[in-house]
């Protein structure tokens, strides 16, 4: 087949049976990848998870804070 014009690799691919014109005239598809979209999905929820557990250390942080003072003003009481 090297050196093939096009008019010949036609002509191959139809002697060997293979559908050549409907090629040209087939339209466009959107498709999705199953895949991407259940990583797409799992990185949503993960993005929910870690908001949600930066929400809980932010509060616990504070917390912390608040009970360091009240250790700190006891000790200043002394």
């Amino acid at each position: 087949m090297k050196g093939m014009t096009k008019e010949e690799i036609i002509e191959y691919l139809k002697s060997q049976g293979i559908p050549v014109g409907s090629w040209k005239d087939t339209e466009p598809k959107t498709v999705k990848s199953p895949i991407l979209e259940k990583q797409k999905e799992n990185l949503h929820k993960l993005a929910g998870l870690i908001e949600n557990q930066i929400s809980k250390d932010v509060e616990t942080v504070a917390d912390l804070h608040i009970s360091l003072q009240k250790i700190r003003g006891r000790k200043d009481a002394k």
